[in-house]
């Protein structure tokens, strides 16, 4: 199932132009001055929880859908 295809979301993506925000949450592909592809999980504070890098992560939802449930109720 491919992002556009899977529905509501009940967390928040972002737009990060100054790369700033992807610095902070270790997606910033330095080499290339431009994101990595994945996700990024911020708790209600702003802290950085944690990163995984996937190219594939829009076309594999149920698997990112998961990583992200698990690492939120560790």
């Amino acid at each position: 199932m491919a992002l556009k295809e899977a529905g509501e979301f009940t967390y928040s993506f972002l737009s990060d132009e100054s790369l700033s925000v992807l610095d902070y949450v270790h997606m910033k592909d330095e080499e290339h001055q431009m994101s990595y592809r994945g996700v990024s999980i911020l708790d209600e504070n702003g802290e950085y929880l944690f990163h995984h890098i996937n190219d594939h992560w829009g076309e594999q939802i149920e698997e990112t859908a998961q990583l992200i449930y698990d690492q939120l109720n560790e």
